[in-house]
């Protein structure tokens, strides 16, 4: 609680700034991308099933929100001296509901194989067929991926090499 919320209820939320990432994907599996080219990637983390190959890896943040809702009350009154020790005081007083919508930024480690996409990570991970991606929106930093009615945004190091993965892996 701060000074200004202690002496004046005035509420100001800390707004979450996205992590600083730095890409794992390889320069060598990056100018493959370049040149049209999928790469493949040996990763140990990720279990493959057979025939299943990995081209795409690289740390990722998926990108939410959530509503934080809090109250605030507003007070209104006067006092006025009736008499010498006798004041009198009238007031009411309400409270509003106020709704403040804040970025969430959960980190882990995106994959694309030839068959799934997977965000790996402590909490929100997903893995979805690649035959059911409908549709993908690029961004400069980010992606959207969409599965049927669900969308996921994810912050990505090096956006362009997932778009150009996908892409390829699409056609």
């Amino acid at each position: 609680m701060g000074l200004l919320e202690q002496l004046f209820g005035i509420y100001t939320p800390q707004i979450p700034q996205p992590p600083s990432m730095t890409s794992v994907l390889p320069f060598a599996a990056q100018k493959s991308l370049q040149n049209g080219i999928l790469p493949v990637l040996n990763v140990s983390t990720l279990i493959m099933s057979q025939g299943e190959v990995c081209h795409y890896v690289d740390k990722a943040c998926l990108f939410t929100k959530k509503i934080e809702r809090h109250y605030r009350r507003v007070n209104r009154g006067s006092s006025f001296r009736v008499m010498k020790g006798w004041t009198y005081h009238t007031g009411n007083g309400e409270s509003h509901p106020v709704e403040i919508e804040l970025p969430v930024y959960t980190p882990g480690y995106l994959y694309f194989t030839n068959k799934r996409v997977v965000f790996v990570a402590k909490e929100k991970g997903f893995e979805k067929k690649l035959s059911s991606l409908t549709a993908v929106t690029g961004y400069s930093d980010a992606i959207g991926l969409q599965f049927s009615s669900k969308t996921y945004s994810i912050l990505l190091p090096s956006a362009p090499s997932a778009q150009r993965t996908l892409a390829l892996l699409k056609h």
